[in-house]
């Protein structure tokens, strides 16, 4: 092999190392600060390593050393990331010193014999790596809390994927899988989610023309989004528990297509037990739920709101379910002073805000609750690992703020909620309580997991309304087996 593909390969396995940690948000900040380098090198290329193009003339060797140079320092920012990940710390120190000699070799790329020791040594690291356990993961209990996890990372102008099964005998894809390059992710995603706010869903008709426009948003985001590997293998798996482990907040992931086995299509969000979890925060293996807080403001009209307080009175009886005052300072007050093992709010959203630190929830008078009051009552939620359910138009919405995702989603389990449940876009009355009436019928009557309770939710509704895109409005953020205690 030639040096340039010994190097091409190390990035490869190291780039599989990486995304088999735990904390994925380092190997993106590194991966940017090589991107440039590496797409200068990919420009300029010739097909073979020593000959320029169709010409037969032979390459500068200072540009092909350049060239092993910023494929070396590709596959130095990933082991910097398996480093910090891995335990022991001691071994992270040691491969991270790697970093700073590498990045200087960048600025005086002649001195070959030194890059050559360089990618020797960074070699028998991924040695190591490929033949060493996954270290444990620090924010989950030991047992995998679902039938599947994909863990989803956006990388420069990629996603990057990895399927893993607690049952070692499913057939899975055994590398990354990255999606094709992407364009202008963040502006596909503002457009996707003003298409969504406009489905129709007041009579029969409109609710087969949303359907149908989910479906083709479904295909056009797995076309777009998913390797061939992965959806194959998603297919072939249909009707599991799937934990999708993701940074990425403003893809609608729950409506990426999959195919049945009869060969229709489906989403993620029918098509498995699904929940979303951020690598960050420990999620709750159970919920109490004894005693819960219903936050409803007065001044809005939400005729179906009686139905669905009723309906958690059925299972908790009259005095476990305690109304909060609606204005911002009861709600506060009741956040961060009262014991709650789970909080549902009946209110209307403000996802539409531009900015995602402005998205929350409307109050009494007008007031509003946003992702940064709920860190004030960060303590007492953390102890009661609550039940969050945000029944409000667009509550699930977030976005990029001044550092990290702002939203009211990310606040709650950020928090240390135990579950948090909210849409993506707006949901008409009747349906929203029809969704809240059927998950808590699931959680209490059926004792159902989490992510079961959700999908045996979004089934009712269309059994109720074919069509009606509330079915599908809904994300849960969660381990997928999280049930009663």
């Amino acid at each position: 092999m030639t040096p340039g593909y010994d190097t091409a390969e190390l990035a490869r396995r190291a780039a599989a190392a990486v995304l088999s940690s735990r904390d994925p948000d380092l190997a993106t900040q590194l991966e940017g600060s090589f991107e440039g380098e590496w797409a200068r090198i990919e420009r300029n290329l010739p097909e073979e390593p020593w000959t320029a193009g169709d010409s037969g003339h032979p390459i500068d060797p200072g540009f092909f050393v350049g060239s092993l140079v910023a494929s070396t320092l590709w596959a130095a920012a990933f082991f910097a990331q398996a480093a910090v990940a891995s335990r022991p710390k001691e071994r992270a120190k040691r491969i991270s010193r790697l970093v700073a000699p590498l990045l200087a070799l960048a600025r005086d790329p002649e001195d070959t014999l030194a890059l050559a020791e360089m990618t020797r040594r960074l070699a028998e690291i991924a040695d190591r790596l490929a033949a060493a356990p996954v270290p444990p993961d620090p924010t989950s209990d030991e047992e995998a809390p679902a039938d599947l996890r994909l863990q989803v990372t956006r990388s420069g102008k990629h996603y990057s994927y990895l399927l893993t099964s607690r049952d070692p005998t499913v057939d899975l894809p055994r590398d990354v899988l990255f999606s094709p390059p992407l364009t202008e992710p963040e502006s596909f995603a503002r457009g996707l989610l003003r298409d969504l706010d406009a489905l129709g869903d007041q009579t029969e008709e409109e609710r087969a023309i949303s359907r149908l426009r989910i479906l083709a948003i479904a295909r056009d985001l797995a076309v777009r989004l998913l390797p061939e590997e992965l959806s194959v293998a998603l297919g072939k798996l249909w009707g599991r528990t799937l934990e999708l482990r993701t940074e990425d907040t403003e893809i609608p992931w729950e409506l990426v297509a999959v195919r049945r086995p009869d060969g229709g299509i489906e989403t993620l969000a029918e098509a498995f037990d699904l929940a979303r979890t951020f690598a960050r925060r420990p999620a709750a293996a159970a919920l109490r739920l004894k005693r819960l807080a219903w936050v409803a403001p007065s001044d809005y009209r939400l005729d179906q709101r009686a139905e669905e307080r009723a309906a958690l009175s059925s299972h908790l009886g009259s005095a476990g379910v305690v109304t909060v005052g609606s204005t911002f300072l009861a709600v506060l007050s009741a956040l961060a002073d009262q014991d709650f093992d789970g909080w549902h709010f009946a209110t209307h959203g403000t996802a539409r805000a531009t900015e995602a630190d402005r998205r929350g929830l409307i109050l009494d008078t007008g007031e509003f609750l946003v992702g940064r009051d709920v860190g004030l009552a960060t303590g007492r939620i953390a102890a009661g690992r609550p039940l969050v359910f945000l029944n409000a138009c667009g509550s699930a919405r977030s976005g990029p703020s001044l550092s990290g995702t702002a939203g009211l989603v990310p606040a709650f389990v950020e928090a240390g909620a135990g579950a948090v449940i909210g849409t993506q876009w707006p949901v008409r009355d009747s349906a929203a309580s029809a969704f809240a009436a059927a998950f808590y019928d699931g959680l209490f009557k059926d004792r159902l997991p989490v992510a079961a309770a959700l999908r045996a939710a979004r089934r009712k509704v269309q059994s109720l309304w074919p069509g009606h895109p509330a079915a599908l409005a809904y994300v849960l953020y969660a381990r997928p087996d999280t049930r009663l205690a």
